[in-house]
């Protein structure tokens, strides 16, 4: 059984949660007829745009889409710089933001009997912390609102225009100290653990910016329209020059022009009701508040003609400085393979569907199928590494090294660094199944790192392969490993590979083996002593395998060689690592 005071708590709750969803979206439309009538430069303050990877606001880009959607085709902004332009984007869409939290908080609440088991106390101030951050933002709302107005009737104070809309704004409009006051006693109550009287007072704070959001219609209508008496009884006017307004704020212009119309009607608005009149079209905006916003909604989501394009989700533009960088880094990463006899290999972007398939298996669900009118089944390519197999298939390939740096789509859902359209880098060695081939795959790796001069960098779970089935763990989860590192750590593994290939073919195991890197002197005990040429049986699989061994240690001396040439400085004291 829910107690009174939390029935009244989460009825103050769901009261406010709506009136915030519908003051998002009016305040959106009152702002671009604010613009209009300031003649505001939005060229650049609703340049947002997001970018897909995790480092834009959605809700800050979707009011500076909608404010584009309401602008579009108007003539009427021009140079004045605003700083309460400026931040409509960052004002509305913190709105938007908190009070889908808040939406969603309170939504649980009302329809959730578990939280209340241990009594209201907790629920009810969780919810006023989130409620309390909601204020915030609709202050920062209606402050917003009240200097884009102020600043519309300095111009008309300034042309000695509409002297008695200045006394009625004056009289009428909540001030910015309401507003502050309101948040300083909400806070107050939250403090008290009055939750109630906390939300009574955020409630009487929305109703404040709902009535400034009305006065701020008022003025930029008067101000676009030129419509109003002035107190002397001089009739000002329409400029009869046609005023090109925003597609999207013409038709709420004219919205409104219908609902004031009755306004005129029911008060015989005449000369000697002209000083009323501002007071009374507030109150008219205000009890239309509710059928403004399904309009507001119909021109912002219809006319797809309107809207300006936008990126498709998981993909991202590359432009100016981020396309210098990538084509440096390209040129320095195609030099590298290229001085180590890679070619460079281009493959088409789309494969048969069963070329793909057969090597993702369950992956296949993330693979972009293509709607192919020739009757063969396509998708685009998942990685460079099928395309590259089937090349190599295709033309009976025996040894081959390549490189390839191409874009891959991937049927992914969108996240932070996550796209469906990314550039992959492979280099791959075909029909060299040697270690001398992995260790040149390293030293490749740690070259190009070098030259790309990136700083310290990692490696996380590098994998090679040797003698095709059997996989080396070389390196996995170590914070910041230099080169040399690397190659300490590669040669144990070798070491390791080695010694279970012995194990297999009846040599024993290893034992106490050690490397002295600085040195380069390796001593292997005395398991390996039985491997002397003279007493080494004809089993050709044991030979290639302590082949297989000496090449390891050759490859180190010469990737020790490179690393100290490539300004690596090794310790001079001797590094010894237990097998």
């Amino acid at each position: 059984m829910l107690s009174l005071s939390l029935l009244q708590f989460l009825d103050r709750g769901a009261l406010l949660d709506h009136t915030a969803s519908s003051l998002a979206p009016v305040a959106d439309a009152v702002a671009a007829l604010s613009c209009e009538a300031l003649k505001a430069d939005t060229s650049t303050a609703f340049s947002f745009t997001d970018s897909d990877d995790g480092y834009s606001d959605k809700d800050v880009t979707y009011v500076s889409s909608v404010m584009k959607v309401l602008l579009n085709g108007s003539k009427l902004c021009g140079n004045l710089q605003c700083d309460q332009v400026d931040n409509i984007p960052i004002v509305h869409g913190r709105l938007r933001s908190l009070y889908k939290s808040v939406h969603s908080s309170t939504r649980i609440a009302v329809n959730s009997s578990t939280p209340f088991s241990n009594g209201n106390g907790s629920v009810s101030e969780d919810l006023t912390r989130l409620f309390s951050s909601l204020a915030r933002a609709l202050k920062n709302l209606g402050k917003s609102s009240w200097h884009r107005a102020h600043i519309c009737l300095k111009g008309f104070e300034n042309h000695n225009l509409y002297p008695t809309l200045v006394d009625s704004f004056n009289a009428g409009c909540p001030g910015l100290d309401r507003l502050n006051n309101s948040i300083k006693a909400a806070a107050k109550f939250e403090l008290e653990d009055k939750y109630v009287e906390s939300l009574h007072e955020i409630h009487i704070l929305s109703k404040a910016v709902r009535k400034i959001l009305s006065w701020e219609v008022i003025i930029s209508f008067i101000s676009l329209e030129g419509s109003v008496k002035g107190e002397e009884g001089i009739d000002e006017k329409p400029d009869k020059k046609k005023k090109v307004m925003g597609k999207g704020t013409t038709l709420l212009m004219q919205f409104i022009k219908d609902n004031l119309l009755s306004v005129f009607v029911a008060n015989n608005v005449n000369d000697n009701s002209c000083s009323t009149l501002p007071e009374k079209v507030a109150q008219c905006i205000l009890s239309h508040f509710e059928s403004l916003l399904p309009k507001i909604k119909q021109v912002v989501e219809s006319n797809e003609s309107r809207r300006l394009p936008k990126l498709a989700k998981g993909t991202r533009d590359f432009a100016k400085e981020q396309m210098v960088v990538r084509e440096k880094a390209f040129a320095i990463v195609g030099n590298v393979f290229k001085r180590h006899g890679a070619m460079a290999l281009d493959t088409p972007v789309f494969e048969l569907r069963e070329t793909l398939t057969g090597k993702y298996g369950e992956d296949s669900k993330l693979i972009y199928d293509l709607a192919d009118q020739g009757g063969e089944i396509c998708s685009l390519r998942y990685d460079l590494t099928v395309p590259f197999a089937r090349y190599v298939a295709m033309n009976g390939l025996t040894s081959f090294r390549r490189y390839q740096i191409a874009k891959v789509y991937r049927r992914d859902n969108p996240s932070k660094a996550r796209h469906r359209e990314f550039y992959q880098c492979d280099f791959d060695i075909a029909g060299d199944e040697t270690i001398a081939a992995d260790f040149d795959v390293v030293r490749i790796l740690v070259e190009l790192l070098d030259e790309l001069n990136i700083g310290d960098y990692e490696y996380y779970r590098l994998y090679l392969s040797m003698g095709g089935s059997r996989k080396i763990r070389g390196v996995q989860n170590l914070e910041t490993v230099r080169p040399h590192q690397l190659l300490e750590q590669m040669v144990c593994t070798a070491f390791r590979v080695a010694a279970d290939t012995l194990n297999q073919t009846r040599f024993g195991r290893l034992k106490n083996m050690t490397i002295k890197i600085d040195q380069l002197y390796f001593t292997i005990a005395s398991a390996l002593k039985p491997l002397q040429a003279n007493k080494l049986p004809g089993d050709m699989e044991i030979i290639q395998d302590v082949n297989r061994l000496c090449v390891v240690f050759e490859h180190v001396e010469k990737l020790l060689t490179l690393g100290s040439g490539s300004g690596n400085q090794w310790s001079h004291q001797q590094r010894e690592i237990g097998i």
